[in-house]
């Protein structure tokens, strides 16, 4: 007895293979260890700066009127 199978089962298993493969990373990754509990709950080390825009000094003005 042959078993033929068919585009639903192909795709249902590309569909499973492409589920485990994207979860797979996720299971396995590390995740970071805390070096250093503070003591302080204000401690910079324990709260996220925001991110600062500084101004590029290498930056050249494409016309010359923008100067």
């Amino acid at each position: 007895m042959t078993h033929n199978p068919s585009r639903k089962q192909f795709f249902s298993k590309l569909l499973g293979a492409v589920a485990a493969l994207s979860l797979f990373p996720k299971l396995f990754a590390k995740v970071p260890a805390v070096t250093g509990v503070a003591s302080d709950s204000n401690s910079s080390t324990s709260t996220a700066q925001p991110v600062q825009v500084r101004p590029d000094v290498r930056a050249v003005a494409r016309r010359a009127d923008t100067v």
